[in-house]
């Protein structure tokens, strides 16, 4: 993972500047006790993980938009896989993101400039993250609900 680029950031923002191989499997596995969620960034491209260890999903940023995994149960080393292989620019981790699983875009004019490009990223990132999570908090407390019913 040479690229100066990469950042890992988790949901109480803690960051590391060219993570490992061994600091991305930990942070991954620390979502759902500790952490909500992380995201792994190279420059204008990002993935995201959220959930817990009990089932993640995963969202993509590539350049063309957002883009979720055909499956919201993913396991922690399912997610470490689609992790590395984002970074490592290989296909295989394409085969967890169906055609069809694009959301809203970012609004990212060509006009803007590289710095603008990253705040609005970065906001957005924060903004779709809580949403994602709102989400599946609200999924599993119904489940919950449904659970306790006589």
């Amino acid at each position: 993972m040479a690229n100066s680029s990469v950042r890992l950031e988790d949901s109480n923002g803690h960051v590391i500047q060219n993570p490992t191989e061994d600091q991305i499997r930990a942070t991954i596995n620390k979502i759902g006790s500790g952490i909500e969620h992380c995201v792994l960034s190279t420059g204008d491209t990002f993935i995201q993980t959220a959930g817990s260890k009990d089932g993640l999903f995963v969202e993509v940023n590539e350049g063309s938009g957002l883009r979720e995994a055909s499956r919201a149960d993913l396991s922690p080393e399912e997610v470490f896989q689609i992790f590395t292989g984002f970074l490592s620019k290989s296909m295989s981790w394409k085969e967890q993101f169906s055609s069809s699983s694009q959301t809203d875009s970012f609004d990212s004019p060509e006009s803007q400039n590289s710095v603008e490009k990253e705040n609005r990223q970065s906001f957005d990132l924060k903004e779709e993250a809580g949403k994602m999570l709102k989400r599946e908090g609200l999924h599993r407390m119904k489940r919950m609900l449904r659970k306790k019913r006589f």
